[in-house]
């Protein structure tokens, strides 16, 4: 990685000095994960960047330390304009997201103790977490007709709100 040449990119792009040596050391962070791996930061395949944040997660390193590694490796995307990097950002953080806002938002748009039913046996996937270990689609669904017999019809409606939209309907219709 040419470290003047980023650095003097993102001072361009207005981002602040303590965060730009944030980015450039957790870049080095992951060069040196990438170097012993026998990639290099410029042209590492898919999947090495999931599996260095499962590193992170299995080191028990906090959330935000994993955010602002991938909130580099965006701008270093950017930098080099390795856009195929970014896509693996989205993969990294996309069920961490949505798992933690439908946790929230059941909680708030219903009830606590159906958030609780409803995630009984459920885990929040942890921010960095490989994509294939993130509950999936059919995993939702079962426990969206799960909990759609105990809800009454104003309450499935309101599910309708909380970002299931791509859920079929019979979840919420049973």
């Amino acid at each position: 990685m040419n470290q003047q040449d980023f650095r003097e990119y993102l001072l361009k792009n207005d981002v602040k000095k303590e965060q730009v040596e944030l980015f450039i050391d957790k870049l080095i962070n992951f060069e040196e994960f990438l170097h012993n791996e026998g990639e290099n930061i410029n042209t590492f395949p898919e999947g090495k960047l999931t599996q260095y944040t499962e590193v992170l997660v299995n080191k028990e390193e906090e959330e935000e330390a994993i955010l602002d590694l991938l909130r580099a490796v965006i701008n270093y995307a950017n930098f080099t304009k390795k856009y195929d990097y970014i896509i693996e950002v989205i993969d990294i953080v996309e069920g961490y997201n949505a798992m933690d806002n439908l946790h929230t938002r059941i909680a708030e748009q219903l009830t606590e103790d159906i958030r609780d039913e409803v995630f009984k046996d459920l885990t929040i996937p942890v921010l960095g977490e490989h994509p294939d270990k993130k509950p999936r689609h059919e995993l939702q669904l079962h426990l969206f007709e799960d909990m759609a017999l105990n809800l009454d019809p104003e309450q499935k409606l309101s599910c309708l709100t909380l970002g299931v939209s791509r859920l079929p309907l019979r979840a919420l219709l049973l």
